[in-house]
Order: C-alpha cells, then sequence, then structure tokens
C-alpha cells in the first residue's frame, strides 16, 4: 500500500513540476500548479488558462506593435522627403 501512495506522489510531482514552470514563463505564479492535483479543479483550470489573457506575452505584443509603429511612421517620414 505504502508503494501505492509513493507511485501517486511521484506522478503528481512529475505533473506539478512543468506545469509550475510553464505557469512561470507565461506570468502567472507558479502556485497554480498545486490544482492540477485536484480532480475536476485540473480540467477547469487547464479551461481557464487557454482562455485568459498571458501577462508577458501581452507585454511582448505592446513592445512588438511599439516597434512596428515606430518603423512605419520613420518609414513615412523618409517617403515624403
Amino acid at each position: 500500500m505504502a508503494d501505492a501512495y509513493a507511485l501517486v506522489w511521484i506522478v503528481t510531482l512529475a505533473a506539478v513540476v512543468p506545469i509550475a514552470v510553464i505557469l512561470q514563463r507565461i506570468g502567472r505564479s507558479p502556485w497554480w500548479a498545486l490544482l492540477c492535483a485536484v480532480p475536476i479543479v485540473n480540467v477547469l483550470g487547464l479551461w481557464m488558462l487557454a482562455f485568459i489573457r498571458w501577462p508577458k506575452l501581452d507585454r511582448k505584443n505592446d513592445q512588438l506593435l511599439a516597434d512596428v509603429t515606430t518603423a512605419f511612421r520613420r518609414w513615412q517620414r523618409s517617403s515624403r522627403a
């Protein structure tokens, strides 16, 4: 019986650690990864993660938009001259 509990903990940790890393990379708290060990809540968490805004991705998109806007304005100025 103790072997079964050990196996459950190993499998749980094998899921929690990579999920925590993914959450940290997208700008969320890695502590949310603990919810993946709770049945039903893990599926709801996955659905929420799929449709919420990702802070780091938003910052990258904002920076990309600013870079494109700056490049376009420079192009406009150079084409007028």
